[in-house]
């Protein structure tokens, strides 16, 4: 969880963005797609006088989100934070399955919401991720995390990397520039911010 300001910060962004009504239904979606894993999320809104909150019926596909009047910047934090929660659950099991395959191994696995990073490899053989992923194609998607998981065996990015990245994802430079492509169109306002 981050710090007081972030939280402010993140806030305020929000609540900038609400300000002239064309972002609203950016903000506000009706349903939330996770091509990476072929879902797709209704969600519902409504609003009461108390603590925004969201909820989930996993096996309906439905997020209930219940925003305090005059909050509207709730909605988005709180689909961010619920978009986290989904992406640990489905990445730590990706990430592991793949690891395996290329017989590899890895201490820590952080899901975050990062700005420009779509994954990090640490000395420490620690990997992160970001939490949009989700969003992408499920090749794009399995792209990123055979890119990290490289680099427990070439910890940068020289012609020897893509090598071995070559060994496990083929055309990896086509899914990097696919990756582009895909994180301009796919990831939705309310996440990026």
């Amino acid at each position: 969880m981050g710090s007081t300001r972030q939280q402010a910060n993140r806030h305020n962004r929000f609540r900038r963005l609400l300000q002239p009504s064309k972002y609203r239904k950016e903000l506000q979606p009706s349903k939330i797609e996770l091509q990476a894993i072929k879902e797709c999320w209704k969600v519902n809104y409504q609003s009461v006088n108390f603590t925004s909150r969201l909820s989930q019926l996993s096996d309906t596909k439905s997020i209930y989100i219940e925003f305090q009047i005059g909050q509207l910047e709730d909605i988005p934090i709180l689909m961010q934070s619920w978009l986290r929660n989904k992406a640990k659950e489905v990445l730590s099991l990706e990430i592991a399955t793949i690891a395996r395959e290329m017989d590899v191994t890895f201490n820590q696995l952080r899901v975050k919401n990062q700005r420009t990073l779509w994954g990090s490899c640490s000395r420490l053989n620690n990997i992160n991720l970001n939490q949009k992923l989700l969003f992408l194609s499920p090749d794009v998607m399995a792209y990123v995390l055979h890119h990290e998981l490289t680099h427990l065996k070439v910890f940068n990015h020289s012609k020897k990397f893509w090598a071995e990245l070559e060994k496990v994802y083929r055309n990896a430079k086509g899914a990097q520039k696919q990756l582009r492509y895909e994180s301009n169109v796919f990831v939705p306002l309310w996440a990026r911010v």
